[in-house]
């Protein structure tokens, strides 16, 4: 039951450092500073409260912790788009663009279509000699008659 309300605990971290516009260091500092006050806190119930059992008191820290983890595991997660090299600044242009990248996972052959994963590498405009280096991941939709292998550059 435990490992129930601290999944539930970091789950609702999540969930909060989304709806909150917080920075990364804001939810590092609340993280820090939950588990101090709740430290100092079980060293005060303990004097006051001798039967509150120990596992409890446990229990009560680690959904502390588990909370400001969540929250800052999501915050470490999230894509940095003020990067000018982030692929997504370059979605929504209504010129035809060449994007050169490495197959990163194998190919997800369906009935109609194969899906690939490619890590971006470099962007070329329309008409533009040279090539932008770029970061990120691409979902690319061939057609299945074409065969493309992990690890190809395309």
């Amino acid at each position: 039951m435990p490992v129930i309300w601290i999944s539930i605990a970091f789950v609702a971290g999540i969930i909060t450092a989304d709806s909150l516009t917080w920075s990364l260091i804001t939810w590092v500092w609340i993280c820090l500073g939950t588990c101090l006050f709740g430290l100092i806190f079980l060293r005060i119930i303990r004097d006051k409260m001798p039967g509150f059992s120990s596992w409890m008191k446990g229990l009560m820290l680690g959904i502390a912790i588990a909370f400001g983890l969540g929250a800052v595991r999501y915050k470490v997660d999230l894509p940095n788009l003020e990067d000018p090299l982030a692929l997504t600044n370059f979605t929504g242009l209504q010129d035809s663009t060449v994007l050169t990248g490495v197959v990163s996972d194998f190919p997800d052959r369906r009935d109609q279509v194969t899906n690939l994963r490619i890590k971006a590498e470099f962007i070329q405009k329309f008409l533009e000699e040279e090539s932008i280096p770029v970061r990120g991941f691409l979902l690319a939709k061939i057609p299945v008659e074409e065969h493309v292998n992990y690890g190809d550059r395309v």
